[in-house]
């Protein structure tokens, strides 16, 4: 309650001074020109970044804004054409200023197709236009981050849309990166398909070569993003504005076209992949607005040769844009559907498998602006968006060896039978078991089982920033105060199969069992967010101290909340030339729903089976099931938190810009679903017989022959995950060279993470059993990745003609995994199977019976904490090509690995072990762009 007073607070300070303290302004009337007809550019964004001031130019291609005198920087952008960057001096008074925009085609004489970095003293960033897109033939937005610093050559999997992508930044894993579109974030939080329970949630069909989409436990796929209809990407490494929620270490900006724009027809192929889009936008009228539309249509077969293993995509998207007086809006419709399949190979009598992931999707998005422009009272700004999902996860097989017996019992405790009358008794006449709405079966030696997964996610954002701005003496302030809201939901029917043919038990998973389960019981998550944030500028002897700084709270309603801090802080040493930064922020990720409800966890202990019994006749055969159930729900599980701190230099030398940021980000407390010390469970295993079968038939009664006890265990959502990583990222652009039309980057980045798993480890020797005891140990290992890569990009290029060619020399210097392990040979603890309670452990307990089977040295690899000697450099050149024929066709070809590079690298910790580098890195493709105007 404490911030929420204080964020009111702030926000009625700044109302009360732009009410008392009106300050002069100058009034800008601008107008934006198109350079190749010099007609009026209408709905185009002008957008004055640090004064928090933004306008969209009329039918006439006119804008007015009011603004402080002094110097200002102005972003104008405009489908189709080149963003303008510069810094204009608006003096008292009136101001009238002409803004001239250049086609954006590969007929610019400096065309930029490679990511760009940050504004000096903004948060780490690299932003990404269409003119780059367009050149390396991006199939999805997981293309696009093979363009950031450093970014190694992508796998063929990425391009060909084979496999499920998620995004991560700087060693962050938990659920991926935030992708933000148009101004609302994709959400993945809904998501539950999946078979787990009790157990870590796995994809409902995630063997190799299968299909397989987003998990509860990942981010969002990105292979379901087309990049023929964006505009630009912004990827944000360091720390985010606190306006973005709901993040874990970094934030994906996409922005889609809007605007007028000429018909664009794209063929794209690769071996794996066809592609077909177009997009269009039409201008309505003077003040009507305008209209944008695309499709696309994607075809990926897994394997060249194989055509039964698959993936399609199949996109949609309406646009609405328009300027109504102080009023800029922003609406867009689409669709998705989605189908990733796999079915049985062709004349193989034994495969059987089938599998499908089908989503279809519905997203309704709307952003804008309204400005207010009194005293220091800027803009409202407010977005919002809905999503509704409908997906089916199936799969089919046969299972062999597979005679296991089940029950459909959800009650703990409760024991079922299979018997023809349902009831069993004890020789004394007592009642054993009687069915009461569930019964036990066994499956055949070999049956054919299918499941379905069927989810229908519902994701609701609301957003709503107030813009401030206003000068106190030598000082300007810029103040945003806003709030969001977001709701996820699932109303699927959820886990769904036939109790009689259920999947296929794992020998690995002892007594632990699948049950159906329906998504209607779990209640929504709601969470609310609200966040203020300053930036404050200093001019002082010809230079800027800028400092942004911001708090966010984030509620997650009936669970957590947490409050975050972020601060950017710049300093010009050398104007014009030297910029030192530095900045430090947390960012929180709520969790899934799958993280906040998940299944129970459900045991089938087999009392008595007779199936073998020759003595027994066919009508005397049942099996006698106890059924336990314990809930996997973390009533302590928190909002992860990630600790982000980095420190930079921007500098510019002539013609030479560049960029060198050392960073450091730290999670303690991730998602994972862990074994924690009351997850485990002892319990009685009770084993029956028979005295004698009557002769006439009749079910016999039954006696017990055994008692003893076993430990149970299963997994449960913690905030066990933990990683750290540093590192150092370097971006140099050497400008263009005009005698040889080449402009020549460099980058790279340097990073070591280091993960672990917090809390306890168990384990116990491999020759163990249900009946014994389980090893606590005091540490999990530690596992380290270690990586330097660099790029030296030669991007060469001929206006006159339309032609572009760029080189990426991508080398690995240094690359190595490893892990330590930590006191992995003596627990310190040991969780009895007597009653499940943890008991202190001492190494000469090893000596009696009772404990031999905790002794597990003799099952360790001597070797594992010995680490490999770092991998060889290898270097990989790819090759991406465009020629842009009069502005009606464009012809783009890439090849990654040109030269076909795959060395074998020797392990020195393991003597003929050989690792096949870059065994996924030689690809290419081909794609055909025509322009009808």
């Amino acid at each position: 309650m404490r911030i929420l007073f204080r964020l009111c607070l702030t926000t009625i300070v700044v109302l009360m001074a732009q009410l008392c303290y009106a300050q002069s302004r100058a009034t800008l009337v601008g107008t934006v020109t198109a350079a190749d007809t010099e007609a009026p550019i209408a709905y185009a964004l002008v957008h004055f970044p640090e004064a928090g001031v933004q306008s969209v130019t009329n039918g006439t291609g006119e804008f007015e804004v009011r603004l402080l005198p002094g110097e200002h920087r102005i972003d104008i952008s405009f489908l189709g054409y080149e963003p303008i960057e510069q810094t204009i001096v608006v003096r008292e008074g009136e101001n009238r200023l002409s803004f001239v925009l250049q086609v954006a085609n590969f007929h610019v004489e400096d065309v930029v197709v490679t990511a760009t970095a940050s504004k000096a003293g903004a948060a780490t960033s690299s932003t990404i236009s269409r003119t780059a897109m367009d050149h390396i033939q991006s199939s999805s937005l997981a293309d696009v981050m093979s363009l950031l610093p450093g970014a190694s050559t992508p796998d063929t999997r990425t391009l060909n849309l084979s496999q499920a992508s998620s995004f991560s930044i700087r060693g962050g894993a938990s659920l991926g990166a935030a992708i933000i579109m148009d101004g609302s974030p994709m959400s993945n939080n809904a998501n539950m398909q999946t078979m787990g329970a009790g157990r870590e949630p796995f994809a409902a069909a995630d063997n190799p070569g299968e299909a397989a989409m987003a998990t509860p436990t990942s981010g969002v796929d990105m292979r379901q993003i087309s990049t023929d209809n964006i505009e630009s990407v912004e990827v944000i490494r360091g720390i985010a504005s606190v306006e973005y929620g709901d993040i874990t270490s970094g934030a994906v900006i996409v922005n889609t076209k809007a605007g007028r724009s000429p018909l664009s027809v794209k063929l794209s192929m690769n071996p794996n992949l066809y592609q077909i889009s177009a997009t269009h936008g039409l201008q309505i009228g003077e003040r009507a607005g305008a209209v944008n539309y695309s499709a696309d249509y994607a075809y990926s077969q897994y394997k060249p040769t194989e055509g039964y293993s698959h993936y399609e995509r199949v996109n949609g998207q309406v646009g609405y844009t328009n300027t109504i007086g102080r009023w800029y809006t922003s609406t867009t419709a689409s669709i998705g559907l989605y189908r990733d399949k796999s079915r049985p190979t062709p004349g193989d009598e034994n495969d059987y498998r089938r599998a499908l992931q089908r989503e279809n999707r519905f997203r309704l998005n709307t952003k804008g602006t309204l400005s207010i422009d009194r005293g220091w009272f800027n803009n409202l700004k407010y977005a919002a968006s809905f999503t509704f999902t409908d997906k089916n996860s199936a799969f089919e097989d046969q299972a062999a060896n597979a005679e296991y017996t089940f029950s459909t019992s959800k009650q703990n405790g409760q024991i079922t039978n299979s018997a023809t009358s349902g009831k069993v008794f004890l020789e004394d006449g007592s009642l054993l078991s009687q069915n009461d709405g569930a019964y036990a079966m066994k499956t055949p030696n070999t049956y054919m089982y299918r499941y379905n997964i069927y989810g229908r996610e519902l994701n609701t954002y609301a957003q709503l920033i107030a813009n401030f701005s206003g000068e106190a003496g030598p000082t300007t302030h810029f103040i945003k105060v806003g709030a969001d809201l977001r709701n996820d939901g699932n109303r699927g029917r959820g886990k769904v199969y036939d109790e009689d043919s259920p999947p296929l038990r794992s020998s690995t998973y002892g007594y632990q069992t699948q049950r159906d389960r329906s998504y209607d019981e779990i209640p929504f998550m709601t969470t609310l967010g609200l966040f203020a944030e300053e930036s404050f500028n200093l001019r002082f002897a010809g230079r800027n101290l800028n400092v942004v700084a911001g708090v966010r709270y984030d509620k997650v309603f009936g669970f957590d909340d947490v409050v975050a801090p972020r601060l950017n802080a710049s300093l010009e040493l050398i104007p014009r030339a030297l910029i030192v930064r530095g900045g430090y922020g947390v960012t929180a990720k709520s969790p899934t729903l799958e993280m906040l409800h998940p299944q129970d966890a459900y045991f089938d202990l087999v009392n008595f089976d007779n199936k073998q019994a020759t003595a027994a006749a066919e009508s005397q055969k049942f099996q006698v099931v106890t059924t336990h159930a314990f809930s996997s729900e973390n009533p302590s599980l928190e909002m992860a938190t990630t600790e982000k701190l980095e420190l930079g230099l921007d500098f510019q030398a002539g013609q030479i810009a560049g960029t060198l940021t050392l960073f450091k980000d730290r999670s303690d407390n991730g998602y994972a679903f862990t074994y924690t010390p009351d997850s485990f469970h002892s319990v009685d295993m009770v084993r029956y017989g028979v005295s004698e079968y009557p002769a006439d038939g009749s079910q016999p009664s039954l006696r017990e022959l055994s008692r003893e006890k076993v430990l149970i265990y299963h997994t449960r959502p913690t905030n066990a995950a933990a990683y750290e990583t540093r590192g150092v990222e370097l971006s140099v652009d050497f400008g263009r060279i005009d005698a040889i039309r080449t402009r020549f980057i460099l980058d790279g980045v340097w990073s070591r993470t280091k993960s672990w798993t917090k809390g306890y480890g168990y384990g116990r020797a491999n020759a163990a059993t249900n009946t014994d005891h389980m090893g606590v140990y005091s540490h999990n290992a530690r596992s380290y990745y270690e990586v330097l890569s660099t790029n030296l990009k030669a991007v060469h290029n001929i206006h006159s003609i339309g032609f572009v060619v760029t080189a990426t020399a991508n080398v690995t210097w240094r690359e190595n995994s490893w892990a330590h392990y930590i006191n992995d040979e003596i627990p310190i603890m040991y969780i009895s199977a007597k009653d499940g309670q943890m008991y202190d452990f001492h190494e000469s307990m090893f000596a009696e019976e009772e404990f031999r089977k905790l002794d597990r040295r003799a099952d360790l690899d001597i070797k594992r904490n010995i680490k490999d000697s770092y991998m060889s450099p290898v270097l990989c050149v790819n090759l991406n090509v465009t020629k842009e024929i009069r502005d009606v066709l464009r012809i783009s070809f890439y090849a990654n690995n040109a030269f076909r590079s795959t060395p074998l690298w020797e392990s020195s910790k393991t003597p003929g072990s050989f690792v096949r580098r870059q065994a996924q890195s030689f690809f290419f493709g081909l794609s055909l762009t025509a322009m009808i105007k």
